[in-house]
Protein backbone atom coordinates (compact mmCIF):
# COMPACT_ATOMS: atom_id res chain seq x y z
CA UNK A 1 0.00 0.00 0.00
CA UNK A 2 1.28 3.40 -0.83
CA UNK A 3 4.17 4.68 -2.86
CA UNK A 4 6.71 5.51 -0.17
CA UNK A 5 7.11 3.24 2.82
CA UNK A 6 8.95 5.93 4.79
CA UNK A 7 5.90 8.20 4.47
CA UNK A 8 3.54 5.39 5.48
CA UNK A 9 5.70 4.33 8.42
CA UNK A 10 5.62 7.82 9.96
CA UNK A 11 1.82 7.94 10.15
CA UNK A 12 0.46 6.94 13.53
CA UNK A 13 -1.95 4.05 13.01
CA UNK A 14 -3.50 1.66 15.54
CA UNK A 15 -1.04 -0.97 16.72
CA UNK A 16 -3.43 -3.84 16.13
CA UNK A 17 -3.75 -2.87 12.45
CA UNK A 18 -0.15 -1.77 11.79
CA UNK A 19 0.87 -5.40 11.27
CA UNK A 20 -1.57 -5.59 8.35
CA UNK A 21 0.18 -2.83 6.40
CA UNK A 22 2.58 -4.06 3.73
CA UNK A 23 4.13 -1.80 1.12
CA UNK A 24 4.90 -2.73 -2.48
CA UNK A 25 6.55 -0.27 -4.83
CA UNK A 26 6.01 -1.96 -8.18
CA UNK A 27 4.11 -4.80 -9.85
CA UNK A 28 6.79 -6.06 -12.22
CA UNK A 29 10.18 -4.35 -12.30
CA UNK A 30 11.32 -5.61 -15.68
CA UNK A 31 8.08 -4.60 -17.38
CA UNK A 32 8.26 -1.14 -15.79
CA UNK A 33 11.84 -0.62 -16.99
CA UNK A 34 10.75 -1.48 -20.53
CA UNK A 35 7.95 1.11 -20.37
CA UNK A 36 10.40 3.68 -18.96
CA UNK A 37 12.91 2.85 -21.69
CA UNK A 38 10.36 3.65 -24.42
CA UNK A 39 9.32 6.86 -22.65
CA UNK A 40 12.92 8.03 -22.22
CA UNK A 41 13.87 7.22 -25.80
CA UNK A 42 10.87 9.20 -27.08
CA UNK A 43 11.84 12.16 -24.90
CA UNK A 44 15.47 12.02 -26.07
CA UNK A 45 14.43 11.80 -29.73
CA UNK A 46 12.10 14.78 -29.29
CA UNK A 47 14.96 16.79 -27.78
CA UNK A 48 17.50 15.49 -30.31
CA UNK A 49 19.54 14.36 -27.29
CA UNK A 50 22.20 12.27 -28.99
CA UNK A 51 24.10 11.62 -25.76
CA UNK A 52 21.12 9.97 -24.09
CA UNK A 53 20.18 8.06 -27.25
CA UNK A 54 23.74 6.72 -27.46
CA UNK A 55 23.60 5.66 -23.81
CA UNK A 56 20.31 3.83 -24.39
CA UNK A 57 21.80 2.10 -27.41
CA UNK A 58 24.78 0.99 -25.32
CA UNK A 59 22.55 -0.25 -22.53
CA UNK A 60 20.07 -2.01 -24.78
CA UNK A 61 16.49 -2.76 -23.75
CA UNK A 62 15.78 -4.01 -20.23
CA UNK A 63 15.95 -6.16 -18.21
CA UNK A 64 19.01 -4.76 -16.45
CA UNK A 65 20.59 -7.35 -14.19
CA UNK A 66 23.76 -5.45 -13.25
CA UNK A 67 23.83 -2.60 -10.73
CA UNK A 68 25.79 -0.35 -13.10
CA UNK A 69 23.22 -0.88 -15.88
CA UNK A 70 20.41 -0.17 -13.44
CA UNK A 71 21.94 3.09 -12.17
CA UNK A 72 23.15 4.22 -15.62
CA UNK A 73 19.59 3.89 -16.90
CA UNK A 74 18.10 5.91 -14.06
CA UNK A 75 20.42 8.88 -14.40
CA UNK A 76 18.92 10.10 -17.71
CA UNK A 77 15.44 9.19 -16.45
CA UNK A 78 15.89 11.59 -13.57
CA UNK A 79 17.45 14.19 -15.90
CA UNK A 80 14.17 14.17 -17.82
CA UNK A 81 12.29 14.75 -14.57
CA UNK A 82 10.71 11.30 -14.32
CA UNK A 83 10.28 11.69 -10.56
CA UNK A 84 8.37 14.98 -10.45
CA UNK A 85 5.32 16.20 -12.32
CA UNK A 86 4.92 19.90 -13.09
CA UNK A 87 2.77 21.88 -15.50
CA UNK A 88 1.74 25.49 -16.05
CA UNK A 89 -0.76 25.14 -13.20
CA UNK A 90 0.91 22.48 -11.01
CA UNK A 91 4.17 23.38 -9.27
CA UNK A 92 6.23 20.96 -7.21
CA UNK A 93 9.09 21.80 -4.79
CA UNK A 94 11.17 19.05 -6.41
CA UNK A 95 14.18 17.31 -4.92
CA UNK A 96 15.69 20.51 -3.51
CA UNK A 97 12.36 21.54 -2.06
CA UNK A 98 12.01 18.16 -0.41
CA UNK A 99 15.46 18.59 1.08
CA UNK A 100 14.36 21.94 2.52
CA UNK A 101 11.39 20.20 4.14
CA UNK A 102 13.83 17.80 5.79
CA UNK A 103 16.05 20.63 6.98
CA UNK A 104 13.14 22.64 8.37
CA UNK A 105 11.46 19.72 10.08
CA UNK A 106 11.77 19.33 13.82
CA UNK A 107 11.33 15.55 13.43
CA UNK A 108 14.62 14.95 11.59
CA UNK A 109 18.13 15.51 12.86
CA UNK A 110 21.04 16.17 10.50
CA UNK A 111 22.11 12.58 11.18
CA UNK A 112 18.68 11.34 10.07
CA UNK A 113 18.88 13.39 6.87
CA UNK A 114 22.39 12.12 6.10
CA UNK A 115 21.37 8.50 6.58
CA UNK A 116 18.17 8.96 4.56
CA UNK A 117 19.84 10.63 1.56
CA UNK A 118 23.24 8.96 1.55
CA UNK A 119 23.79 5.98 3.81
CA UNK A 120 20.46 4.29 3.17
CA UNK A 121 20.85 4.69 -0.60
CA UNK A 122 24.28 3.06 -0.62
CA UNK A 123 23.15 0.26 1.69
CA UNK A 124 19.91 -0.37 -0.18
CA UNK A 125 20.79 -0.18 -3.86
CA UNK A 126 23.18 -3.08 -4.29
CA UNK A 127 23.76 -5.83 -6.84
CA UNK A 128 21.80 -8.22 -4.64
CA UNK A 129 18.81 -5.87 -4.64
CA UNK A 130 18.87 -5.50 -8.43
CA UNK A 131 18.87 -9.30 -8.74
CA UNK A 132 15.93 -9.47 -6.33
CA UNK A 133 14.09 -6.77 -8.30
CA UNK A 134 14.41 -8.89 -11.45
CA UNK A 135 12.34 -11.60 -9.72
CA UNK A 136 9.50 -9.30 -8.65
CA UNK A 137 6.30 -10.22 -10.49
CA UNK A 138 3.10 -9.76 -8.54
CA UNK A 139 1.11 -10.73 -11.64
CA UNK A 140 1.81 -14.33 -10.70
CA UNK A 141 -0.34 -13.74 -7.61
CA UNK A 142 -3.93 -14.04 -8.75
CA UNK A 143 -5.69 -13.81 -5.38
CA UNK A 144 -4.94 -12.04 -2.09
CA UNK A 145 -7.12 -12.53 0.93
CA UNK A 146 -6.27 -9.20 2.53
CA UNK A 147 -7.71 -5.71 1.89
CA UNK A 148 -5.81 -3.96 -0.90
CA UNK A 149 -5.30 -0.29 -1.65
CA UNK A 150 -3.28 1.06 -4.56
CA UNK A 151 -2.22 4.72 -4.25
CA UNK A 152 -0.52 6.11 -7.33
CA UNK A 153 0.47 9.40 -8.90
CA UNK A 154 -1.58 9.83 -12.08
CA UNK A 155 1.39 11.50 -13.82
CA UNK A 156 4.02 8.99 -12.66
CA UNK A 157 6.36 7.96 -15.47
CA UNK A 158 9.10 6.58 -13.20
CA UNK A 159 6.82 3.78 -12.02
CA UNK A 160 4.15 3.67 -14.69
CA UNK A 161 0.58 3.38 -13.49
CA UNK A 162 -0.77 1.25 -16.35
CA UNK A 163 0.50 -2.09 -14.97
CA UNK A 164 -0.89 -1.07 -11.57
CA UNK A 165 -4.34 -0.46 -13.04
CA UNK A 166 -4.20 -3.72 -14.98
CA UNK A 167 -3.23 -5.66 -11.86
CA UNK A 168 -5.97 -3.94 -9.87
CA UNK A 169 -8.54 -5.01 -12.44
CA UNK A 170 -7.31 -8.60 -12.55
CA UNK A 171 -6.50 -9.41 -8.92
CA UNK A 172 -9.10 -11.36 -6.96
CA UNK A 173 -9.39 -9.61 -3.58
CA UNK A 174 -12.44 -10.91 -1.68
CA UNK A 175 -11.83 -8.54 1.25
CA UNK A 176 -11.96 -5.50 -1.01
CA UNK A 177 -9.66 -3.43 -3.20
CA UNK A 178 -9.31 0.27 -3.99
CA UNK A 179 -7.34 2.18 -6.61
CA UNK A 180 -6.80 5.88 -5.90
CA UNK A 181 -5.14 8.25 -8.38
CA UNK A 182 -3.55 11.52 -7.30
CA UNK A 183 -3.86 13.90 -10.23
CA UNK A 184 -1.12 16.38 -9.28
CA UNK A 185 1.53 13.76 -8.56
CA UNK A 186 4.26 11.98 -10.44
CA UNK A 187 6.51 9.49 -8.62
CA UNK A 188 7.19 12.00 -5.85
CA UNK A 189 3.82 12.90 -4.43
CA UNK A 190 2.82 16.55 -4.65
CA UNK A 191 2.65 18.20 -1.18
CA UNK A 192 -1.09 18.81 -1.62
CA UNK A 193 -1.61 15.13 -2.41
CA UNK A 194 0.41 13.95 0.59
CA UNK A 195 -2.23 15.47 2.88
CA UNK A 196 -4.93 13.52 1.02
CA UNK A 197 -2.84 10.34 1.25
CA UNK A 198 -2.30 10.78 4.97
CA UNK A 199 -6.06 11.11 5.49
CA UNK A 200 -6.70 8.07 3.30
CA UNK A 201 -4.21 5.92 5.22
CA UNK A 202 -5.59 6.95 8.61
CA UNK A 203 -9.18 6.33 7.49
CA UNK A 204 -8.14 3.03 5.92
CA UNK A 205 -6.40 1.97 9.13
CA UNK A 206 -9.53 2.76 11.11
CA UNK A 207 -11.56 0.66 8.67
CA UNK A 208 -9.12 -2.21 9.04
CA UNK A 209 -9.28 -1.99 12.82
CA UNK A 210 -12.99 -2.70 12.61
CA UNK A 211 -12.22 -5.85 10.64
CA UNK A 212 -9.58 -7.18 13.05
CA UNK A 213 -10.78 -9.71 15.58
CA UNK A 214 -9.41 -8.68 18.96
Amino acid sequence: MGDDYRFIDRIQIPRKTSRLFRHIEIINWQENDQICFDWLRAKAEEANDRKTLKKLEELGRPPYLLLKQWTDFRRPLIKYNSLVYESETVKHPGMLGSLKLFLNSSEYSMKDIFHTLYSSYNLTYTQALVEDFAQVDFKKTKRLEVPLAFLHGAKDVHVDGRPVEQYYNEIDAPLGKELVWYDNSGHMFHPDDTEKIEKFVIDYANKLSEMVVV
